[in-house]
């Protein structure tokens, strides 16, 4: 009886001391994770930065092409348009809150487009994140967004 009430107890404790690991990993995974982002949360962006070299699919005509100042309409990358300032708008198809802000960026670019200050200088460039191209195109109409997408 004695023994057999032991052998409970340690198998008992052996899973007990498996949570007690488990639940110490969680949160030894959990602060590691917290701690990095918020030291990737202290950095504010820096003139200078870079991005990297994002590739971005053709645009979807020539004229947009024109418009960022490439040769054709192919691939590219932000160093190709030729502008010294680009404004990327990453968007989804799906997104409700991109759909709110599709009007607002349209009158954002038709002031910079007024503004013979601002026009050569700021090119607008949206990207649709995970979408295919006929959904991107469907954007582009339903939202009459007349910068390049």
């Amino acid at each position: 009886m004695i023994y057999h009430s032991t052998k409970k107890f340690r198998k008992g404790w052996a899973m007990k001391r498996k949570s007690w690991v488990l639940v110490l990993g969680i949160c030894l995974a959990l602060c590691f994770f917290a701690s990095v982002v918020m030291v990737a949360a202290e950095d504010d962006p820096k003139v200078g930065n870079s991005v990297g070299n994002v590739k971005f699919a053709k645009p979807l005509s020539d004229d947009e092409a024109k418009y960022l100042g490439l040769a054709k309409a192919a691939e590219f990358t932000l160093k190709d348009i030729k502008a010294p300032y680009v404004f990327v708008e990453q968007f989804s198809t799906t997104c409700p809150h991109c759909m709110v802000q599709a009007p607002v960026l349209n009158n954002l670019f038709n002031m910079a487009q007024q503004d013979a200050g601002l026009k050569d200088k700021v090119k607008f460039l949206a990207a649709g994140q995970g979408n295919d191209e006929a959904a991107v195109k469907m954007w582009k109409a339903v939202y009459k967004v007349p910068f390049p997408v």
